[in-house]
């Protein structure tokens, strides 16, 4: 067999001529990741077979990373079906990474398996590898100078992005078991620390957007001071309640904080609309639209769908 490097210049040969089921062919049978890609890019929407093998063929780590960096960034409906089942025999064993691409991608079926990891305790990763052992903190990615007191255990961050992923889903989460998180949080872990104000206003904002609260001023002061990555998320609350005007507003005051470029199924609406009112990221590529946003400028292109409570406004 040729080098994997070999076969994948010839695939990308094949995808430069067209030859979509000699791509697909060869895919199939391919046991490197670096070459069934090229064939997955150039022809999307994937085949569900081979979208399935994208997702399996790889194990442990990059397989939650699959999950999380390429299923979001695309429409992955019509294969809503399949791709939860592949996580039935998992889904005890869920990682942060997998929960997230599941919210991501609008897979509203994996929201069944994400209200058990709202049962976490909210442990730092120092507390949770003394008190519970090294299993407690596995797979957990943290700095080399970190003493794991800025880091959240497995249970935690799972928990977190569950939290996060049940309402990117439209579906409910209960208020005290959210809340409980909240106040666990604060107790475990120095509150000046950037994980610990990431994580209380991504709690905040799972409040605010399943309608627990009206208090707004703690997730501005958040992107205020620092926490950008929850600002797309609040707009998109906005957006779904059909508050176009706020979300503009918003989107515009805290330009420098706007980091749409994550490419994901989920934005895309929102997106959609920065793209109308021609608001630019800092934070572009330079494609367009401004936000460097390539799945999504391709899903225009190729007449692809946005999640199902949207409806395009732009053209590319």
């Amino acid at each position: 067999m040729k080098s994997w490097s070999k076969r994948r210049e010839g695939m990308e040969m094949l995808a430069e001529l067209g030859e979509r089921e000699l791509m697909y062919q060869y895919a199939m049978v391919d046991p490197v990741p670096a070459v069934v890609d090229v064939a997955c890019e150039a022809l999307y929407p994937e085949p569900i077979p081979l979208l399935l093998k994208t997702v399996t063929m790889v194990k442990g780590a990059d397989a939650n990373l699959t999950m999380r960096y390429h299923i979001p960034h695309g429409n992955y409906l019509y294969a809503e079906k399949q791709l939860v089942e592949t996580y039935r025999k998992r889904k005890s064993r869920l990682t942060k990474h997998s929960i997230e691409g599941a919210g991501l991608a609008y897979l509203r079926s994996f929201g069944e398996y994400l209200p058990r990891y709202l049962n976490c305790w909210m442990l730092t990763y120092a507390q949770a590898k003394e008190r519970l052992g090294p299993r407690a903190v596995s797979g957990v990615m943290r700095m080399i100078d970190s003493d794991g007191s800025d880091t959240w255990s497995r249970e935690a961050e799972c928990g977190v992005a569950a939290a996060v992923a049940l309402r990117r889903l439209d579906l409910s989460v209960p208020e005290g078991q959210i809340r409980r998180m909240l106040e666990e949080a604060s107790m475990a872990m120095k509150p000046d620390l950037y994980t610990a104000r990431e994580t209380q206003a991504i709690l905040q904002w799972v409040l605010f957007d399943a309608g627990f609260t009206t208090a707004i001023d703690p997730l501005i002061e958040a992107v205020r001071g620092g926490i950008g990555n929850v600002l797309p998320d609040l707009l998109t609350t906005f957006l779904r309640r059909g508050e176009f005007a706020r979300v503009v507003a918003l989107a515009q005051e805290f330009n420098e904080s706007l980091m749409v470029d994550q490419d994901a199924f989920h934005f895309w609406p929102l997106i959609d609309l920065l793209h109308t009112k021609d608001i630019q990221s800092p934070y572009a590529t330079g494609q367009s639209p401004k936000f460097g946003c390539r799945g999504y400028v391709r899903a225009k292109l190729l007449g692809d769908a946005p999640p199902p409570w949207w409806k395009w406004m732009s053209r590319t």
